[in-house]
């Protein structure tokens, strides 16, 4: 019995030992059988100590490693693991082919296999086997074909190996929209190495016909495909609702969109719009400093350091802080005030204001006011101060009509002064003008003059030289030429005040205190004493009060 038993033992192990599969992964080298040479008795090493070198010859070759904190199995035969064969069980393997098991993932973008060892004397795999395999469970798509020949050729088993893989659709591209507006004042911000932040705020002024947007109309799709062959669709991409908004135009090709006037761009989701009118809340970082073509209207407050320009008009619901500087082609009206140091009102058309304290002011026409303070006043029309506070308290008023107020000055005396220019001081003004034009216009000539000596080759000098001298006297002479122009219009402006004209007056419905300065058109008055109700004019050679 025990010799049968030793026997069965003996042929086991050999079986194990020289196995193809295992001689092929590196195990022929065991020593079949050992003999005592003290007895000439012949023993076969424990089944244990073969499989326990099978299984470090296994991991020497990453077959039998470690995922997480658990092992993997034993490569198999037939699915079933060797460390949990008895040796009893390994004849029922004599023979036993090696197995192709085809795993799927659910979304059947990607075929695996797995190989099941031959048993003893069993048949390996060949390419055409795996290949075959496939094919039988239907796997078509993206197979990896120098894999499998390398698989075949060198085998593993128990390992699961990526074969086939789908292709996966590619959803094509909504359309979209490029806002060259937008990307302008961005490299403008980039592009500047000293960076007011001031001056880089999100108002996008556009010109007539400028292109605002190029419209990127949206992409195919391109179809994948899964292991099996099946078809599957890619989403194609949305086109973008049509972009053009009040006061814009599309090219021809509905690929481009322009300005249709002049104003304020913005983009709100798909559509961009021009405003001719910008309406912000404040005049801060979140706009930065504005220059617009058009009227601009301000619901809260300008803050500190800010500036506005306008091609229109200025219209300002809340306040004006300091150093703040205002510029309206027509009318500016603020209805809180101006707490104006170091800022600067320009107006050609009114100025409509609650207060203005510490306020450098010019305006072309009118100025109705509520409260002056220590201000600077140009205005070429009149001074209205006559509503609730209607006061005129320190600094100067240099204006063209008349002055109303209720209150000129006030009890602490502080000096406060008027000037109305009349007939004689706008002919001074026009006279200075006139010989400043003359003046312009005979320094022109002698320009003339030089370059003309230039061109025709009689002056001294190298050719190269002599060039440089008439482009800058070229340029010397436009900006003659643009003064000359702008002193005209000053001149036209004071000829049409001159014409018909009456002298102007300071009209006080209230009381004017002591130390308020009066010069009407050249001539002074120093008011001494507290007035009520009088009207301060020319009279003659000489300022008449009126009470």
């Amino acid at each position: 019995m025990l010799e049968k038993e030793n026997a069965q033992s003996e042929a086991l192990d050999k079986g194990i030992l020289n196995n193809p599969v295992l001689k092929e992964v590196g195990l022929s080298g065991v020593k079949e059988v050992e003999t005592d040479e003290a007895d000439r008795e012949t023993t076969v090493p424990p089944a244990k100590s073969a499989e326990a070198m099978i299984k470090e010859k296994l991991w020497q070759q990453s077959l039998y490693s470690t995922e997480g904190n658990e092992k993997m199995p034993m490569p198999t035969m037939d699915g079933i693991s060797l460390e949990n064969v008895e040796k009893e069980e390994l004849f029922k393997f004599e023979g036993q082919s090696a197995l192709v098991n085809i795993l799927v993932d659910d979304d059947r973008m990607k075929a695996k296999i797995k190989l099941s060892a031959p048993g003893p004397n069993g048949k390996t795999l060949t390419e055409e086997d795996i290949l075959k395999s496939l094919e039988e469970f239907g796997i078509k798509q993206g197979i990896q074909e120098k894999y499998i020949t390398r698989l075949a050729k060198f085998p593993v088993y128990g390992i699961v190996f990526l074969v086939a893989e789908g292709t996966r659709p590619v959803d094509g591209i909504d359309g979209d929209l490029v806002c060259h507006f937008e990307l302008k004042n961005k490299k403008e911000v980039d592009e500047k190495e000293d960076k007011d932040y001031k001056n880089f705020g999100t108002i996008y002024q556009v010109a007539k016909d400028e292109l605002l947007c190029d419209i990127i109309p949206p992409t195919e799709a391109v179809d994948g495909c899964d292991v099996y062959g099946a078809v599957i669709p890619g989403k194609k991409g949305k086109p973008l609702p049509p972009p053009n908004g009040e006061n814009t135009y599309l090219s021809e090709d509905k690929l481009q969109l322009f300005a249709a006037c002049d104003g304020n761009a913005k983009r709100v989701g798909t559509k961009v719009f021009v405003k001719n009118v910008m309406l912000v809340e404040n005049v801060d970082y979140s706009t930065g400093n504005i220059k617009f073509f058009g009227d601009v209207t301000i619901k809260g407050d300008v803050r500190e350091g800010f500036s506005v320009q306008s091609g229109g008009s200025i219209i300002i619901y809340g306040s004006v802080e300091e150093n703040v500087n205002l510029e309206a082609d027509g009318d500016i009206s603020i209805k809180k005030g101006v707490n104006g140091k170091g800022g600067r009102i320009l107006a050609n058309g009114n100025l409509i204001v609650g207060y203005l304290q510490a306020a450098e002011v010019k305006v072309k026409q009118d100025i109705t006011v509520d409260s002056v303070i220590n201000s600077n006043i140009e205005c070429g029309g009149s001074i209205n101060a006559t509503g609730r506070g209607g006061r005129i308290i320190g600094g100067y008023c240099k204006v063209n009509q008349n002055v109303r107020a209720n209150q000129l000055g006030n009890e602490s005396n502080i000096p406060t002064a008027i000037e109305i220019v009349g007939p004689f001081n706008l002919t001074s003004q026009k006279m200075d003008l006139d010989a400043k034009i003359a003046e312009n216009d005979e320094s022109i000539k002698n320009l003339d003059t030089i370059i003309g000596l230039i061109n025709s080759g009689k002056a001294e000098g190298s050719p190269i030289e002599n060039r440089k001298k008439v482009l800058k006297m070229m340029g010397a002479k436009r900006q003659l030429e643009a003064e000359i122009t702008n002193l005209m219009a000053q001149v036209s402006l004071i000829s049409s005040q001159l014409n018909n004209r009456s002298e102007g007056r300071v009209y006080v419905e209230g009381t004017m205190h002591s130390n308020v300065h009066i010069n009407i058109d050249g001539l002074m008055y120093r008011n001494t004493d507290v007035k009520f109700r009088c009207t301060v004019y020319k009279n003659g050679d000489k300022v008449g009060i009126l009470q």
